[in-house]
C-alpha cells in the first residue's frame, strides 16, 4: 500500500506545480501520523521489570495523550495524563477515550500547566516525581532529542517513492520537521509553525540536530493563524472544502494550516514550474472532535471551494 497521493488542485496545475501528500494519517487507527514515530521508540526505554507509571502532558483534545493512552493500554503500562485546564463535568471525547483505556487524569490550571511544561526536562521530571512518585517521564508532545532519529523510517519510505523538490509538514515541537530535515535527500524541507512561538521552534531543533548548518527558513513562522489551536472561519471552511474536494480529511490545528500555507506560498510564486511538492499528512484527526461545536457556531457560508481554486 502506498501512502503517496497526488492532489489534482487546479491552482497548482495551472502553475505547472505537482502537489502530493504523504498520508501518514493512514498508518494506524489510533496512533496515526507522527505520533507513531514519536512514542514507539520512547517506550522502548521503559524498564521491562518495572511497574512505574508513565507521566506526560496534554490538552483536553491532545493527540499526544490519545496516542500515549492507547499505547500504554496495549503494553499494560500504567499511565498518568496531566491535563491543561481545570476539570469540567463534560469531558472531551479524547479524555473519555484515554480514561477508558486506563489513563489516570490530573487536571491543572493553564498557568500551572505552562509553568510545568516550560521547565527544563530534568526539573519537569523532578516535579513529576515529587507529585506522583517514581515515574517514567515523557515531556509535552514527546519532544526529546532522541525522537528526531525516530523519523528516519518515515524519510526512507517517502524517498523510496519520490524525491520531491519541496517537503513540508506541520510543526508543533519541531521534532517531525527536524527528523525529516536530518534524513532528507535533495529536498528543500520546511515546517509550517502551528504554535506562535517565534524562533523557539528553530532553536529547539538546532539543539537536537548535530548539523553544521540548518537553513534559517527551515521553520516558516507566518502561517500559524494566531497560535496553537486558533482556527478562524476561513481555515475551518478551507479544511471542510479541501476534504470534500479531494477526499482527504484535514484538521485545522496542524495539517490544515500546512496545506493552506503551501497554497499561499504558491500564490507568491515560491515554487518554480515543474516543481514536485510533498506535504506530509501528520494525522491528528481525532482532534477534529473538538471543532464540531465551533463549526456549527461559525458562519462558513461566505467561503466556497472557488476561493482556493480547487477546480
Amino acid at each position: 500500500m502506498t501512502f503517496l497521493q497526488s492532489i489534482p488542485w487546479q491552482a497548482f496545475l495551472d502553475r505547472g506545480v505537482h502537489l502530493f501528500t504523504y498520508r501518514e494519517d493512514l498508518n494506524h487507527p489510533y496512533i496515526s501520523g507522527n505520533k507513531l514515530y514519536k512514542l514507539t521508540p520512547l517506550l522502548t526505554h521503559y524498564p521491562a521489570d518495572e511497574t512505574l507509571p508513565v507521566v506526560s502532558f496534554g490538552g483536553p483534545y491532545s493527540n499526544h495523550l490519545h496516542a500515549l493512552g492507547w499505547l500504554c493500554h496495549q503494553k499494560h503500562i500504567p499511565v498518568i495524563g496531566v491535563v491543561r485546564g481545570l476539570h469540567h463535568a463534560e469531558m472531551s471525547p479524547t479524555l473519555k477515550d484515554v480514561q477508558k483505556w486506563g489513563m489516570e487524569l490530573h487536571f491543572v490550571s493553564r498557568n500551572q500547566y505552562r509553568e510545568w511544561c516550560d521547565m527544563p526536562y530534568p526539573k519537569a521530571a523532578e516535579k513529576a516525581e515529587k507529585r506522583f512518585g517514581r515515574c517514567f517521564f515523557i515531556p509535552e508532545g514527546g519532544a526529546t532529542a532522541d525522537v528526531v532519529d525516530a523519523y528516519e523510517p518515515l524519510a526512507v519510505k517517502i524517498y523510496r517513492e519520490i524525491v520531491p523538490d519541496y517537503l513540508f509538514c506541520a510543526t508543533g515541537t519541531g521534532s517531525t520537521v527536524g527528523g525529516l530535515f536530518k534524513f532528507a535527500k535533495n529536498s528543500k524541507v520546511h515546517g509550517i509553525q502551528c504554535v506562535a512561538e517565534g524562533k523557539a521552534t528553530y532553536s529547539r531543533i538546532a539543539e537536537w540536530i548535530d548539523a553544521k548548518y540548518i537553513p534559517p527558513d527551515l521553520v516558516l513562522t507566518d502561517f500559524h493563524r494566531g497560535g496553537f489551536a486558533k482556527a478562524d472561519s476561513e481555515l475551518l471552511a478551507f479544511c471542510r472544502e479541501f476534504s470534500k474536494q479531494f477526499n482527504i480529511p484535514l484538521e485545522p490545528i496542524y495539517t490544515g494550516k500546512a496545506f493552506m500555507a503551501v497554497y499561499q506560498l504558491l500564490l507568491k510564486n515560491y515554487f518554480p514550474p515543474g516543481s514536485e511538492v510533498v506535504v506530509v499528512h501528520t494525522g491528528g484527526l481525532q482532534g477534529n472532535r473538538g471543532f464540531e461545536k465551533r463549526l456549527k457556531e461559525k458562519n462558513l457560508a461566505e467561503f466556497t471551494a472557488s476561493d482556493w481554486h480547487f477546480n
